[in-house]
C-alpha cells in the first residue's frame, strides 16, 4: 500500500480543502435548481411533460419472442391508442401493423 502523501505534496482540485478533508458545504434542492435555471438548463421538475400512465397488460397469448424499438413518444402513445381502441394487446397490434403493411406494399 503506498505512503500517504505529505501536507505540502496536496493539491487543492477545488472539491475542498485539501489539508483538511473538509467537505463543501451542503446546498439545498432549491438551490441547485436555481443554478440550474442561471446556467441554462431545465430542470426536469420545471418540464410541461408529464408522463401518462399507461394500464398493465398482461395476456397469455404463446408468444414467446421480443423487441425493443426506440422511437418517439407520440408514436408510442398512438400505437397504444390503437390497441386500446381494439382490445389487442401489443404483440397482436404489431401483428395487424405488420399484416395491413404488407397488403398495402402489394
Amino acid at each position: 500500500m503506498p505512503d500517504k502523501p505529505n501536507e505540502d505534496e496536496c493539491v487543492d482540485m477545488g472539491f475542498g480543502d485539501a489539508k483538511t478533508n473538509k467537505k463543501p458545504p451542503r446546498i439545498t434542492k432549491e438551490q441547485s435548481l436555481q443554478a440550474a435555471r442561471e446556467s441554462g438548463f431545465a430542470p426536469q421538475t420545471e418540464t410541461n411533460t408529464t408522463p401518462q400512465h399507461r394500464q398493465k397488460r398482461r395476456r397469455q397469448s404463446g408468444r414467446n419472442q421480443n423487441i425493443t424499438i426506440r422511437t418517439f413518444s407520440e408514436t408510442i402513445d398512438e400505437f397504444y391508442h390503437l390497441a386500446d381502441q381494439n382490445d389487442w394487446g401489443l404483440g397482436r397490434t404489431f401483428e395487424h401493423l405488420m399484416e395491413h403493411y404488407k397488403n398495402t406494399k402489394g
